[in-house]
């Protein structure tokens, strides 16, 4: 499984980054519940005027799913 966060446009960064990961192994027909935790840290990007990297207020899209090409999962989450 894989979390893919979209940044605020006022990040000014890549589309989409991979948040956290996990491989599961599954059987066919096999279902298994997966948990997945994406910290404040991954969302942070450079912040030039403070030197350092910093979360960026706007809304910031969470996908989930079993690659970057397949992510029927998302939640959209507005910060500041």
């Amino acid at each position: 499984m894989q979390v893919y966060a979209g940044l605020p446009d006022s990040a000014d960064a890549a589309p989409a980054r991979l948040a956290a990961f996990r491989e599961v192994a599954l059987a066919p027909g096999e279902r298994e519940r997966v948990e997945l935790t994406v910290s404040p840290d991954d969302l942070r990007c450079w912040d030039e005027d403070a030197g350092e990297p910093r979360l960026r207020p706007g809304l910031y899209r969470i996908r989930v799913g079993t690659s970057s090409a397949d992510l029927p999962l998302e939640r959209s989450i507005r910060l500041g």
